[in-house]
């Protein structure tokens, strides 16, 4: 069975291509802010930027609301997993509900051409990314079935009947052109429903057919 491709398959409607320059976060920040891209569905991230924290990603794509399909790559995507518990709303830092979480309708992640046992700080200690990827995607999900937990007390009917199961995790993660083991590539099956990977170890390759203790 074909496993679904959310990727784009055509030409963007929107595209922002921005000269390097010292102030091309500050162009890109303002120009996000005026475009109407409240009902932007698909986000493919290609800037290269020096390391952005989860604040200035809230800040330039914060008002994209709708967003349900991302594709960003490099160390981008290292930096990208960062703001995936944070607030949508700018200075709020970590959300406290799911309602408020930074991309709250995002139903899949495609990361692709990044070291994902590379080291990224997170809470103050030194974390692979695959690691803090799997952390941030348990946060958002153990969010999401708290506040689901509430609504159903609220509407539950007199006779106890409650509607199906909520599953918030992600529809699907692709994980293509990456550093990884077969190991921790399945084990992101834990918080999404479908991981996609196309078996490219990468620089770990060599232990294809070893036991995986990285």
């Amino acid at each position: 069975m074909n496993e679904p491709d959310f990727r784009p398959k055509s030409e963007p409607p929107v595209s922002i291509r921005l000269p390097r320059s010292a102030d091309s976060l500050a162009l890109l920040e303002r120009l996000c802010g005026v475009l109407p891209l409240g009902d932007l569905r698909i986000l493919e991230f290609t800037y290269n930027p020096a390391d952005w924290s989860p604040e200035t990603w809230v800040n330039v794509f914060g008002n994209c609301k709708r967003i349900e399909h991302v594709f960003v790559g490099g160390w981008n995507a290292a930096l990208f997993c960062k703001a995936l518990t944070y607030s949508v709303y700018k200075g709020s830092g970590e959300a406290l509900r799911s309602r408020d979480l930074f991309f709250r309708n995002l139903r899949s992640l495609e990361v692709y051409d990044l070291n994902l046992f590379s080291l990224i700080v997170h809470e103050k200690i030194n974390c692979r990314v695959i690691e803090v990827l799997k952390s941030q995607l348990r946060a958002r999900e153990d969010m999401m079935h708290d506040d689901s937990d509430d609504e159903e007390e609220c509407s539950e009917s007199e006779d106890g009947d409650v509607g199906g199961e909520f599953d918030p995790r992600l529809d699907q993660l692709r994980i293509s052109e990456c550093s990884i083991t077969r190991f921790y590539a399945e084990d992101m099956k834990d918080v999404v429903a479908d991981v996609v990977w196309d078996e490219c170890e990468g620089v770990y390759e060599k232990h294809h057919n070893e036991r995986e203790d990285w």
